[in-house]
C-alpha cells in the first residue's frame, strides 16, 4: 500500500502561522501528489477562480469566496 506524505507546519514555520500569496502572476511549484497537511489552511479568493481537490472532491471558488481546509485531510 502506498504511502501517503504529510506536509508539516514545522517544515514551514518555526513558531506555527506562515502566510503565502498563491497567484497565477507569481512563479510557484504545484503540488501534483496526494499529500496531507498536519495544520489548518485558510484561504481567500480575491478573483478569478480557483480549483482545488479536497478529499477527492473538486471545488471551484470564485473571487469573494473563502476556505478553510481541516489537518489531515487528502489532497
Amino acid at each position: 500500500m502506498p504511502v501517503i506524505p504529510t506536509h508539516k507546519a514545522a517544515q514551514q514555520s518555526d513558531f506555527g502561522i506562515f502566510l503565502k500569496e498563491i497567484s497565477p502572476t507569481l512563479s510557484q511549484e504545484t503540488i501534483v501528489h496526494a499529500h496531507r497537511d498536519d495544520y489548518y489552511i485558510f484561504g481567500m479568493v480575491d478573483s478569478g477562480i480557483c480549483r482545488i481537490n479536497i478529499d477527492f472532491k473538486e471545488y471551484l471558488l470564485s473571487g469573494g469566496k473563502m476556505m478553510c481546509i481541516l489537518p489531515f485531510l487528502f489532497r
